[in-house]
């Protein structure tokens, strides 16, 4: 291992005694959405150099003079509506290499044109300027950058996708693909909100009769509600969750299911461990199916805007579309359309993870060892050998 010295915008992937903190400050930490733990954690663990973690306000003077290389474990910062010229400044003034990867642009569909206002456009030159090569999630981000002058662009989807190191991940998902007979226990990541409730209600039928959890990653009110201190809780938010998700079943009813089945972790390894236990895991939540997927478990994507759709297609995962899903759609119907190729999936992870590696190597930098394995060339498995 080198001795260059990381300055981490994020944390570990684990929140420090979240037993003692409250909602809001859990919250905070974790970035505004719990799916931020899962590539930071992906990130923590793929890098091997010393590391010191931040937030978005750090000391840039400190950060100079103390450490080698800023990584940056980066999401849907290319928001039309964020003003990214704070950190930009800090990014700045620190004036290190600068490690990022999991840039991705938000837009509704990959068919609009962003446009930024003066603090991000400010960002990507920042960015552009101190990282060899910015790691980002697709083609649709690489074009959007590309249109604002940025083109030291790499496509690499999202660092979670290398958790496991298992080569043949792809192809052992598609045989437990292959043999799910029934779903008894299912989790649930979805978005519960006006725009996708549709969707969702359908989805809240399939938890009939199925030991079934619903993980809640963002926002704050939904993840107040998933624990369960509904004497602290604004009365009318229960009732807007309700009618949101589930309206077709009474109050009391509902009640009793948030504070069995609502969950929202704060731990990487607790929530993976959790996910193993699953026969089942989809939704539109993209890094709670991530999660998923990389314990084993098979996971179904459900995109629905631009920075879940060129994920799933970039790093060939499996998926169902959204706008399939109508009244008459079962669980059953989900799984038996999936769109996922094992083989393709292993191919497409191996080809990523060896451009990341050979980023983070250009950067200075030192990978895991399983990283330095899942890049290495792709072979079929004894399973994919049976089918011939």
């Amino acid at each position: 291992m080198n001795s260059k010295k990381i300055a981490f915008i994020g944390r570990p992937g684990f929140i420090d005694n979240s037993y003692r903190k409250t909602v809001d400050e859990l919250f905070k930490e974790v970035g505004l959405n719990t799916g931020n733990l899962a590539f930071w954690y992906a990130m923590n663990q793929q890098l091997i150099n010393h590391k010191d973690y931040f937030g978005w306000t750090f000391d840039p003077v400190y950060v100079r003079e103390n450490y080698d290389v800023i990584v940056f474990p980066a999401a849907n910062q290319l928001n039309p509506d964020w003003d990214m010229g704070g950190l930009a400044d800090l990014i700045d003034k620190a004036d290190l290499p600068l490690l990022i990867c999991g840039l991705g642009a938000q837009a509704p569909d990959t068919s609009k044109k962003l446009n930024f206002n003066a603090g991000t456009k400010r960002f990507l030159k920042v960015i552009s300027e101190r990282a060899i090569s910015i790691g980002v999630r697709g083609n649709f981000t690489a074009q959007v950058l590309a249109e604002n002058n940025v083109n030291n662009v790499q496509v690499l989807g999202c660092p979670s996708n290398f958790i496991n190191s298992s080569k043949d991940l792809g192809q052992r998902l598609q045989q437990r693909f292959s043999n799910i007979d029934n779903v008894d226990n299912l989790s649930l990541n979805i978005d519960i909100t006006e725009k996708l409730a549709e969707k969702v209600r359908v989805m809240f039928h399939w938890t009939y009769g199925r030991n079934v959890e619903i993980v809640n990653q963002a926002p704050l009110d939904l993840v107040k509600v998933s624990h369960h201190e509904f004497n602290k809780l604004d009365s009318n938010l229960i009732k807007r969750v309700h009618n949101l998700f589930a309206p077709s079943v009474s109050l009391p009813y509902f009640k009793k299911m948030l504070k069995a089945n609502f969950k929202s972790y704060y731990n990487v390894n607790e929530w993976m461990h959790q996910l193993q236990q699953y026969d089942l895991s989809l939704g539109t939540r993209l890094h709670g199916n991530m999660l998923a997927l990389q314990s084993g478990t098979p996971s179904i994507f459900m995109a629905h805007d631009s920075r879940t759709q060129e994920l799933a297609d970039v790093m060939a995962l499996p998926t169902f579309p959204l706008a399939k899903i109508n009244r008459a759609t079962t669980l059953e119907d989900v799984v038996g359309g999936v769109e996922f190729d094992g083989i393709k999936f292993d191919k497409s992870r191996q080809n990523l993870c060896s451009k990341y590696l050979k980023l983070i190597n250009d950067t200075g930098l030192s990978a895991s060892e399983g990283i330095v394995e899942l890049s290495k060339e792709f072979e079929k498995n004894w399973l994919s050998s049976l089918r011939g």
